[in-house]
């Protein structure tokens, strides 16, 4: 169960770093504080024990050393990964990347931690207990990033992994880690189902602290929706139950978000003294995280009363634990705060050197927003670049193969001719033959090729005339036949009335329907104002009523690209929703398209249930895709599997 977060009062939000990150944290360091015991050294270096015993040894030395080391603990993980490949039990490499990962995750090196998860993924995932765990550390990792839908996608996948096991104690932890996800994105009554499932299974298993925390969780929700009696009557029941338990962390923590609670009913007294409550205990265990939040909650309460003094040691002492933690981010307002008080006191300096502080903090907030939201991308682009890279080294490399293996022949057949003058004229007439079976095929190939553009353009052609005659035609009909029955409707009298308006009501959605097929033929977005716009158009309206959420991202699409390529793209997209709509059930679609100064390249994912890309490699619809980009020298690739999602990318030559 996630330990409860401290929250700030209205004056400046104040957040934790994310509850799934703080267990893993609170977890290792209980772990890792007691030195690695030297029989576990013994036991991993003895080749007389089996290599899974060895693997598992090192992983726990790595946990353990990862309290105190992270360089020592990266290298004892790679020591069990190097011996399970080696002994190639894929089962096994999954395990021991998963224990890789911890120390970068301590340590926030958040995307090095996220490769080692994907590679732990890619290895194997027949051990659904396993997956739960590396998906669990991949939700903490996207949360860090801000990435809160595929952090929840990933939450629910888990939720689905216990169900299937049966395993109620972590089922409950994580429905209520769902719960704390959807308040975090503002959607109090998910967040508030979520969390009461949690916790009457808590309750019902007599789990005391799991039930505590989902209490201080529900506070939260309810101050969300400023339900203050609720949030208050909640807040107070958790700080009860870890009083019971004697746990101070939480008790600290559910003080906290009392004090939150009675700031925002104006009960400034009692909150501020929640909060030094909090602090005390946070003191005395050597919480400095939570002594930051208290002292800068109480410093807000005292510089709104204008007692900037006594607010100023307050504020200072909050910074210093702040900058120590690398938290500068949290401390804008703060910041803000000081830079006002030091003026109010003459302090020019000391003003300016905060206010300074303040502009930074503003900056590094705005530079980490930026770079989670184009880190993904760009990093997709370079792996394709990557690919496109080998895949022409390859290419280059057969061709030198075939250059060396035709040399070959000609001096055979030069030498060879002068014995077997008969045989090598026999062999001239096969090798025409062959070669005119081929420029055959290939002159076979290319009308088919052409015959498949002429189709391909003339169903546009057709699709935009058809399109335009619904739009100007029936659908301008439609509407001046309205605006008639309409007036007609005044002059018949009110008996009349709810006939007419039945009537109406027709006319009005076979309008709508008139004008969706017209922008299904062809969309007047792309015509009209390009790619980009009507891609997002495409996704707004297809996923209006889905339960199906979506996210999409371009880069360098600032001016219009040939009409061929813009329709191709917008058909390829199309069919891909169509696909994801009908068959994958998928709760979230992403579609990226980048475009660099020769090519646009375009990644395409859901996360639904995945197939075996064998049963569709003859498919209409999939050979469909790759006719229209090859016919503008694109090229696509598709990639699922069961339960995996789908993933395509598309890669498009620009002149």
């Amino acid at each position: 169960m996630p330990k409860p977060r401290p929250r700030g009062e209205r004056a400046v939000q104040l957040p934790a770093p994310s509850p799934l990150l703080l267990l893993l944290f609170l977890l290792v360091a209980l772990h890792g504080t007691a030195q690695v015991a030297d029989s576990l050294f013994t036991g991993a270096r003895d080749v007389n024990k089996s290599v899974q015993e060895r693997v598992v040894l090192y992983d726990e030395i790595g946990f353990q050393t990862s309290a105190f080391d992270a360089d020592a603990a990266v290298a004892y993980a790679d020591t069990a990964v190097q011996l399970a490949r080696d002994a190639g039990d894929s089962a096994l490499v999954a395990f021991a990347l998963n224990g890789k990962s911890i120390p970068y995750l301590r340590t926030g090196q958040f995307q090095t931690c996220q490769k080692v998860l994907e590679q732990a993924l890619a290895a194997d995932t027949s051990d659904i207990t396993l997956t739960a765990r590396i998906l669990g550390k991949m939700a903490s990792v996207n949360l860090e990033f801000g990435h809160l839908e595929r952090a929840l996608a990933q939450l629910i996948r888990i939720e689905g992994i216990f169900k299937q096991t049966g395993d109620s104690a972590r089922l409950a932890t994580t429905r209520a880690n769902i719960g704390d996800l959807f308040c975090d994105m503002k959607e109090a009554e998910k967040a508030e189902r979520y969390i009461r499932e949690a916790l009457a299974m808590q309750i019902e298993m007599g789990d005391v602290f799991g039930s505590g925390a989902s209490y201080n969780q529900l506070a939260d929700v309810f101050m969300l929706t400023e339900a203050l009696d609720s949030a208050l009557m909640y807040a107070e029941r958790s700080t009860a139950v870890f009083r019971e338990l004697e746990y101070l962390p939480e008790i600290s923590s559910s003080l906290m978000t009392q004090g939150g609670v009675l700031r925002q009913m104006k009960r400034d007294e009692e909150g501020v003294e929640k909060y030094r409550e909090a602090m005390a205990i946070a003191e005395e265990i050597g919480d400095d995280i939570n002594v930051m939040f208290a002292t800068m909650n109480i410093g807000n309460f005292h510089h709104e009363r204008g007692r900037y003094q006594t607010a100023k040691p307050l504020f200072l002492k909050g910074v210093a634990i702040g900058e120590d933690a690398g938290m500068q981010e949290k401390m804008v307002v703060t910041y803000k705060f000081l830079s006002e008080i030091y003026m109010r006191e003459g302090q020019a300096d000391s003003s300016v050197f905060y206010r300074e502080k303040y502009e930074q903090a503003l900056q590094q907030r705005y530079d980490s927003q930026t770079a989670k939201d184009f880190n993904e991308i760009n990093a997709k682009y370079e792996a394709a670049e990557q690919k496109a890279t080998i895949a022409q080294q390859e290419l280059e490399l057969l061709e030198g193969e075939a250059i060396i293996a035709e040399q070959r022949e000609r001096y055979f057949w030069l030498i060879g001719g002068v014995v077997v003058l008969v045989l090598a004229g026999l062999a001239w007439i096969v090798t025409t033959r062959a070669r005119n079976q081929v420029a055959l095929g290939a002159a076979v190939a290319a009308e088919r090729e052409k015959g498949f553009a002429q189709v391909v353009e003339a169903t546009e052609l057709e699709r935009d005339r058809i399109s335009k005659d619904l739009h100007d035609g029936i659908g301008q009909q439609l509407t001046a036949l309205k605006l008639s029955l309409r007036s007609l409707g005044k002059q018949v009298g009110e008996q009349h009335e709810p006939q007419v308006e039945a009537v109406l009501d027709a006319f009005t959605q076979s309008a709508e329907e008139v004008r969706s097929l017209s922008h299904q033929m062809m969309p007047r977005m792309l015509m009209d104002f390009g790619l980009p716009e009507a891609v997002d158009d495409l996704l707004k309206n297809s996923f209006l009523h889905a339960q199906t959420s979506y996210e999409f991202q371009h880069k360098g699409l600032t001016e219009r690209l040939d009409r061929n390529v813009e329709i191709a793209v917008y058909r390829v997209i199309q069919e891909l929703i169509n696909n994801a709509l009908k068959h994958a059930e998928a709760q979230t679609f992403s579609v990226q398209l980048i475009r660099s100064e020769r090519k646009l390249a375009g990644f395409i994912l859901d996360d639904g249930k995945g197939f075996k890309t064998g049963h569709l490699s003859q498919g209409h619809g999939l050979q469909n895709m790759k006719n229209r980009l090859a016919l503008i020298g694109g090229t696509l690739e598709l990639d699922s599997a069961p339960g995996a999602g789908t993933s395509v990318s598309l890669s498009i030559p620009l002149s």
